[in-house]
């Protein structure tokens, strides 16, 4: 099983709740995860669960692929991986997954290593009725100089109707 925010056994961080007045104040702010791992069988069960189906035997064999975790996998962690860190006030306001930008996935990353996500919040924009927040994320593993995945999140957040934040 996955430990996001640390290993089984250990407290996980508690998020901050942020209401949507003090959005703009995270700008400049970095978040870094405890260390967590994803499972073999984790990862194959990502696989199953998204129809990932190699063309032949030859293209991801066991002797092949091993225990590289998939790399849109890596990228569906950073949703959780957030929420570990920063809440949006829902009572507030709503947020919307506004699209990625220039995800990459310049190494490797395996089953049972121990793993980092960090953040920075760059960017907080006037949009509609509410704002742009836009962050740069990666998760890296320990020891590593390149990370697995990186790149630009962007979400919209924007007061409920009627809401006076």
């Amino acid at each position: 099983m996955s430990s996001l925010g640390g290993a089984p056994g250990r407290p996980r961080p508690l998020p901050r709740r942020i209401p949507f007045a003090a959005i703009s104040d995270l700008v400049g702010q970095q978040f870094t995860s405890l260390p967590f791992s994803v499972s073999a069988d984790e990862g194959a069960s990502f696989m199953e669960l998204t129809y990932f189906t190699p063309l032949d035997s030859t293209q991801w064999s066991s002797q092949v692929a091993g225990d590289i975790l998939e790399g849109f996998h890596t990228l569906a962690l950073v949703d959780p991986l957030l929420n570990e860190h920063i809440r949006f006030d829902r009572s507030e306001c709503y947020v919307l997954n506004y699209g990625v930008d220039r995800v990459r996935f310049p190494s490797q990353l395996r089953a049972g290593q121990e793993l980092v996500f960090t953040m920075a919040v760059t960017d907080v924009t006037p949009r509609a009725e509410g704002v742009v927040l836009t962050l740069e994320f990666d998760i890296t593993a320990q020891g590593s100089d390149k990370p697995g995945v990186v790149g630009s999140w962007r979400l919209f957040i924007a007061p409920h109707k009627g809401a006076n934040p």
